[in-house]
């Protein structure tokens, strides 16, 4: 008797070749010949026949890979597995399907999970930030503790004008989008390492460390500026 598992994993997800070659390998040895199929950034689907084929292409900026399949059955149509790589605007995340007898499904989910696991990125938890949101969260909130501050101290308002008001609010819109539109570019959800994609990969992955380390260096040096300052305080 055939069992199905079908499983949807949201995270974040690095395609490398090594780890395209060892869920060929898996299908290939478990269920049958494997298919590869590819959706780019032209809108052409590509059909590879080897997964050596596939890690060939070139990969290059205008005929991005955004999506890639690897469906294998067997030859009585007894078993079959896919996984299923999305990198679209609507679809994201890592797609599993199996059908089998249950020792096999048990087999082909341990070992494919764990695979799969391999791929996600230390940045996977930011990728799943929804920038759009969190931006008009912060300027929901920044513009009702204005307007309390506002009520709160009557003589500041009599201080600040409106138009001041206005170009710090205008200066903090500009910011928030700019935050979401670098935040989405540099915690990409999905990434392909195929031809050019790694060179791409490699260059935000720079970013990304230069970003990280620049603010905990900062971070770490406002906290000792303000030891200091509590310490010659108390000097004093």
């Amino acid at each position: 008797m055939n069992v199905h598992y079908s499983k949807k994993l949201p995270h974040a997800f690095v395609v490398r070749p090594d780890k395209l070659k060892k869920l060929v390998e898996l299908f290939q040895n478990h269920v049958g010949k494997v298919a590869i199929s590819v959706k780019c950034a032209d809108g052409f689907s590509r059909e590879f026949k080897t997964v050596k084929e596939l890690i060939g292409y070139e990969n290059s900026k205008s005929k991005e890979i955004r999506y890639i399949r690897l469906s294998a059955r067997s030859d009585n149509y007894s078993k079959s597995a896919s996984v299923d790589f999305a990198g679209g605007l609507f679809q994201r995340g890592v797609s599993i399907d199996f059908e089998a007898c249950e020792e096999l499904v048990f087999q082909l989910r341990d070992k494919t999970h764990s695979i799969v696991e391999g791929m996600r990125p230390w940045y996977s938890w930011m990728s799943r930030i929804n920038f759009e949101f969190t931006a008009l969260a912060i300027f929901f909130i920044f513009y009702l503790v204005v307007r309390q501050v506002r009520l709160w101290w009557p003589v500041l308002d009599q201080n600040i004008k409106p138009w001041v008001l206005i170009i710090i609010l205008f200066l903090f819109i500009i910011l928030l989008i700019t935050a979401s539109f670098f935040g989405k570019k540099l915690f990409p959800p999905t990434a392909f390492t195929i031809g050019q994609g790694e060179s791409r990969f490699k260059v935000l992955e720079k970013i990304r460390w230069g970003l990280v380390i620049a603010f905990f260096v900062s971070f770490g040096a406002g906290l000792v500026l303000l030891g200091v300052q509590i310490f010659l305080d108390k000097s004093l």
